[in-house]
């Protein structure tokens, strides 16, 4: 793979800083401070994330390469792999995840799995992870500070290379800091004031004092053995209690109801009693009654005689009167009919006196027809006289009195009626409930033998036996309580014990995590050891091959072999043949060594082609070993993607010299 293009937006020193990139050798150059250092940790922290961690010292990355003063900590970065699939990656450093971008701008972060400390997009696209990108491809200038500092510190960084594939990881040193990690963290029977130590002397003063309180372990065992017996006997009792509570309670309302029949057969008694007074009053009534009808039809008799009397004068009267009209009516037309011949014949004064008789006829006539009125008249009068007001309304009284009466007595009837009904109801309800309810209640109580219900069914007996039951009752929960007051002074003794026995539990679980412990690093040691002997076996003569090949060729053949032993370490074969140990080398010559050992890991670390990226990784080389190594890495690396950082031009002049190509990056 290759980086195309690194833009810094905000990072470190830098603002909206871009830098293109070439396959092959770019070599960025610049004064100390200038910021190399910054660019190689923007790469890594683009791909990996930038670190937070204080662990080491209270000044992370993250607080190093913060650019004040600025409002965002952003970047973006573009790479293409060997699979010729370019990405796009921009990161936020103020948070976990990145965005990653296909070569047509597509967002396809989702498609790589997260984690704790983000999104593993890289180490899926090349395989590679960021502590192993940095124990190979990348070379810091930390690493070559220290190795300024300390010649053996270096020759052991290359003995770990070569032995276990990580500069940071020793064997040997790793075997002693299982061996001192289990004598401290655990301890042996050897130790002492280890924790396995201190745990066996704790558990042996728990165990001397839970003999001691185990006595008090078996009292509280009678003791909940006697009440759980009481309380068996008591929930027996209770049974019985309860049953006979249930029975009288039946009982009870069978009572209740037989007082509703004594209520209901008073009011029955006192409803015969006044439907008899009633009964005496209506006959007392009737006669009355009788009495006055019979002087009433006496008088409406004769009251119908003389309305017949008078019926027959009244006609007489009527035929009399229009006898005398008829009389009266004749005699006047007569005269009048005279009197007109009489005028007519010329006797006038005979006629008109005719007339005047007629007229008087007629007067005559009508004072007749009303003396005849006026007796008709006094004699309907007399008729129509009825019986008095008082007589009528005492009879009136009598009938409507009567009534009364008598609907009270149809009323106390049916309410006798509606009486008797419900007390035969209720006797009805009283032997169903029995019945019912006794069996109900016997089946409800399966538990209870027949001989036990058959002594509590005794209606006269009843409440003397709930007495004794619950007097029963009272004496056990006395007895309970006698007991329960024992335990109290038990309890604190059982408690010390239960804790006790929880200290120790948690002594064996805590002495079996330490011997697991103890296992686990023995297990760790034993799979180290079989782990270093398969890499001695297949990966370091790997290493080595390639190690001895780059030295021979950096070195003009003066170094030809280099070979590593438990015995002697790293070892390098001189010319004549003649094996030296690395320490006895020249300070150049062993950070050749480390870098050459760093590019054989390199091949072996991923399935891409990765960039080299050398941070003022050539300090120490003369100009000859500077040009071999500048030509190996040409040759040998011709399709990795080269990044060498330096603040001197000998790498830019000699590539010139060489004449080959690279592409320069000045800061």
């Amino acid at each position: 793979m290759i980086f195309n293009k690194l833009q810094l937006n905000d990072f470190g020193k830098f603002s909206n800083k871009e830098i293109e990139l070439q396959k092959n050798i770019n070599v960025i150059k610049g004064n100390n401070e200038s910021g190399k250092t910054t660019i190689q940790k923007f790469i890594v922290s683009m791909l990996y994330g930038i670190s937070k961690d204080k662990r080491k010292s209270n000044f992370t990355d993250y607080d190093k390469y913060y650019p004040w003063g600025k409002e965002s900590f952003s970047g973006k970065i573009k790479y293409t792999l060997d699979d010729k699939k370019t990405y796009e990656v921009y990161r936020d450093f103020t948070k976990k995840n990145p965005i990653v971008y296909n070569e047509n701008a597509e967002d396809i972060t989702s498609m790589y799995k997260k984690t704790t400390k983000g999104s593993t997009f890289f180490e899926e696209q090349t395989g590679i992870d960021e502590k192993t990108m940095i124990s190979s491809m990348v070379t810091e200038q930390a690493n070559v500070v220290i190795d300024q500092a300390s010649e053996n510190f270096l020759i052991q960084k290359i003995a770990n290379l070569a032995e276990t594939g990580d500069e940071r990881i020793s064997y040997d040193n790793a075997q002693k800091y299982l061996t001192k990690k289990r004598n401290e963290e655990v301890g042996t029977d050897k130790t002492r004031n280890r924790p396995i130590n201190s745990l066996y002397e704790e558990k042996k003063a728990l165990i001397s004092e839970k003999e001691e309180l185990e006595k008090y372990s078996e009292e509280q065992y009678e003791i909940d053995k006697k009440i759980k017996e009481i309380l068996e006997k008591q929930k027996k009792n209770d049974r019985l209690l309860d049953f006979s509570k249930r029975y009288k309670n039946i009982l009870d309302q069978e009572m209740e109801l037989n007082n509703k029949i004594l209520i209901y057969q008073d009011n029955l008694k006192e409803n015969d009693k006044n439907q008899d007074s009633l009964e005496a009053n209506k006959k007392e009534l009737e006669s009355k009654l009788e009495e006055k009808q019979s002087s009433l039809n006496e008088t409406i008799k004769k009251q119908q005689e003389d309305e017949a009397r008078n019926n027959e004068e009244i006609k007489d009267l009527n035929d009399k009167k229009d006898k005398k009209n008829k009389f009266f009516i004749i005699l006047s037309v007569l005269l009048i009919i005279i009197g007109a011949i009489l005028l007519f014949v010329g006797l006038l004064p005979i006629g008109i006196v005719l007339f005047i008789c007629s007229i008087l006829s007629l007067v005559l006539k009508q004072k007749a027809i009303n003396k005849i009125k006026k007796e008709i008249d006094s004699k309907s009068e007399i008729v129509s006289e009825v019986l008095s007001e008082e007589e009528q309304s005492i009879v009136g009284n009598i009938k409507n009195e009567l009534n009364e009466v008598i609907l009270k007595i149809n009323v106390l009837k049916e309410n006798s009626i509606e009486i008797n009904k419900n007390i035969q109801e209720i006797n009805n309800q009283i032997q169903e409930n029995e019945d019912k309810s006794i069996k109900d209640l016997i089946s409800e109580f399966e538990d209870i033998s027949e001989a036990e219900y058959s002594e509590i069914l005794n209606k006269e007996k009843i409440s003397n036996r709930i007495d004794v039951l619950q007097n029963i009752k009272g004496d056990s929960e006395l007895e309970i309580q006698k007991y329960n007051y024992r335990k109290k002074y038990i309890i604190p003794k059982i408690e010390r014990l239960a804790e006790i026995e929880e200290k120790l539990y948690a002594i064996d679980e805590r002495e079996d995590e330490l011997l697991k412990e103890a296992e686990a690093m023995a297990l760790a040691s034993q799979v180290l050891k079989e782990a270093y002997e398969e890499m001695k076996e297949n990966v370091v003569p790997k290493f080595t091959s390639e190690l001895s090949e780059t030295i021979s060729q950096v070195s003009n053949g003066k170094y030809s072999k280099v070979v590593t032993n438990d015995k002697d370490g790293l070892l390098v074969e001189k010319e004549n043949g003649e094996y030296i140990p690395a320490k006895a080398l020249s300070m150049g010559t062993i950070d050749q060594l480390y870098l050459s050992l760093r590019f054989a890991i390199t091949k072996e670390a991923t399935y891409e082609r990765m960039p080299i990226i050398l941070d003022e990784a050539f300090a120490y080389y003369d100009r000859q070993r500077l040009m071999n190594i500048l030509i190996y890495i040409s040759e040998k690396f011709m399709d990795n993607q080269v990044l060498i950082f330096t603040c001197s031009s000998r790498e830019i002049e000699i590539l010139d010299q060489i004449k080959i190509n690279y592409n320069l990056i000045e800061l």
